[in-house]
């Protein structure tokens, strides 16, 4: 490989003389950020109605998310957050298996 152009690295000071041409090449520019590729935020009322959707179906039988989504109408994405803000207020329960049930408070 030497003898085919191949650089001898022995040490890190020799892969950044190789590669120091390429180090010091100027970035290309950005084509937009990430900010503006992100979805907007929901408005609180949409919120609001999926965390209602999700409480409405829950029971202390347990149910697998993904029907519990199905069932109330919701996105992942959205059934996710309310889903989350009902465990966090202790309203749900997740249980092993993907699966959950409606918290003990209430």
């Amino acid at each position: 490989l030497l003898r085919e152009g191949a650089t001898l690295v022995r040490h890190i000071d020799d892969a950044l003389e190789a590669l120091g041409p390429q180090l010091r090449a100027p970035l290309p520019p950005r084509q937009g950020s990430l900010l503006e590729d992100a979805p907007q935020a929901q408005p609180q009322q949409d919120v609001d109605a999926a965390r209602e959707a999700l409480l409405q179906r829950l029971s202390p039988s347990p149910i697998a998310i993904d029907d519990l989504f199905r069932s109330a109408g919701l996105e992942a994405r959205d059934g996710a957050a309310a889903l989350l803000e009902l465990e966090l207020a202790g309203l749900a329960e997740r249980e092993p298996g993907g699966m959950v049930r409606r918290g003990a408070q209430e």
